[in-house]
């Protein structure tokens, strides 16, 4: 005993398939574009519009698990939409051990010229970021870039 299906079923048994398959790349590819990334690292150079990084990826605000020491190298695309915000960490002079919660704090949105200008002068930047997966496993398109720049008052 078999089942028996005539031409129009077997048109529609393919344009089914075909439609489910067409939904399901759909939501595979708006999942890939909404998805976001965390990583906190350091700035190592910036060029051009390209912030390249090194640091540790996160999932809400937690390390990966099998992933905690596996260091990245990847590269942030600011552009118009990103989020920059600069957060300056008043580091006393002749102090050796501080606590960063009890240090003078200054907040403020910010522009890349200004963090450019802060790698140029010698601060070592610590990043904070949401990212969103570019053109390869190394290469994000920067959501929310927040940067932590420590200054020695004199």
């Amino acid at each position: 005993m078999g089942i028996n299906f005539n031409q129009t079923s077997k048109r529609f048994l393919v344009y089914l398939v075909l439609t489910m398959a067409i939904i399901a790349g759909g939501l595979l590819f708006w999942f890939n574009q909404t998805k976001t990334h965390e990583f906190a690292g350091s700035v190592e150079r910036i060029e051009g519009n390209t912030i390249f990084a090194t640091g540790f990826f996160s999932e809400n605000g937690q390390p990966i698990p099998d992933k905690e020491d596996k260091k990245a190298n990847i590269e942030i695309l600011v552009n118009s939409n990103t989020k920059l915000t600069r957060l300056v960490l008043k580091i006393p002079q002749g102090v050796t051990m501080f606590n960063t919660n009890d240090l003078e704090k200054e907040e403020s949105l910010t522009d890349l010229e200004t963090i450019i200008n802060d790698s140029l002068r010698g601060h070592i930047l610590g990043i904070e970021a949401v990212l969103k997966k570019g053109r390869s496993d190394r290469k994000f398109i920067g959501r929310t870039l927040y940067f932590r720049v420590p200054v020695f008052s004199e």
